[in-house]
């Protein structure tokens, strides 16, 4: 019996050394499947998430597809965290899950038709304004007293949160604004283009803060940017009249705009 279970021990210790020498041996091999399994996840994860929100989309974001889907994602990512090899990958599609519910939420949120009282932020510029009145695909906006018109499609839906934080930093920002701000600009030297931009920056500020005129140095020369310049201002209705400056300040060279 003795010598028996000594066989069976000499059998199992070598059976264990010859794992133990697979295993050194093949070591490398073995993560490197591990990491391809788990980039094969998380590539599984991620065009769950993709074709999740352009069905969302697609369906006009209706609240019950909505939520089948959302169910949906959930019990793929379980299903996905289950094969996960490692804790690591696990915490990857838990990332990937909270930022995917963002996505289908934002998704949903975007589908909503525009409202008037809605925030949206303008997409070229980043500005935020408010929702005054729709027309068909024009939108018309509200920055303070500033009026402006805008493409539906150059418009992004701000969610609820993201209104309250405009909402109060209005009133703060507006309040620094006019203590930084300064109604003269000085364009002299850009080209049209770039002094067109300057201007309007500052124009735009001057009717939000209430501003009754605002100076414009452009120079004299061959009178070809004074030109341009009237010409942008005279599309804005918030000006009411142009004049130059008094000729022993400057004459034609500098142009004041006046508000109302």
């Amino acid at each position: 019996a003795l010598e028996k279970q000594e066989a069976q021990v000499q059998k199992l210790k070598a059976e264990n050394e010859t794992l133990q020498e697979y295993l050194e041996t093949n070591k490398r091999s073995i993560l490197k499947q591990a990491k391809d399994d788990a980039k094969a996840i998380i590539s599984g994860a991620n065009k769950l998430i993709e074709n999740t929100i352009s069905e969302i989309r697609e369906s006009d974001a209706e609240k019950e597809r909505t939520r089948a889907l959302r169910q949906k994602l959930k019990k793929e990512r379980e299903n996905l965290e289950e094969h996960a090899p490692n804790q690591k990958t696990s915490s990857q599609l838990d990332s990937i899950q909270g930022s995917s519910l963002k996505e289908v939420k934002k998704a949903g949120a975007q589908q909503r038709p525009l409202a008037v009282g809605d925030w949206v932020r303008i997409k070229d510029t980043g500005t935020e304004a408010e929702v005054i009145e729709l027309a068909k695909n024009n939108v018309i906006l509200a920055m303070g007293e500033l009026r402006t018109v805008q493409k539906l499609k150059n418009l992004e839906r701000l969610d609820r949160k993201e209104t309250r934080q405009v909402q109060r930093k209005s009133g703060s920002r507006m309040t620094r604004d006019a203590s930084n701000f300064s109604p003269e600009i000085d364009v002299r030297g850009m080209r049209t283009e770039t002094a067109l931009n300057e201007i309007e920056k500052v124009l735009d500020q001057a009717i939000m803060l209430g501003y009754p005129n605002l100076k414009i140095v452009h120079g004299k020369g061959d009178g070809i940017l004074r030109r341009f310049i009237r010409e942008y201002l005279r599309k804005y209705s918030e000006i009411s009249h142009m004049e130059d400056e008094h000729a022993d300040r400057g004459g034609d060279g500098i142009t004041y705009a006046y508000l109302h």
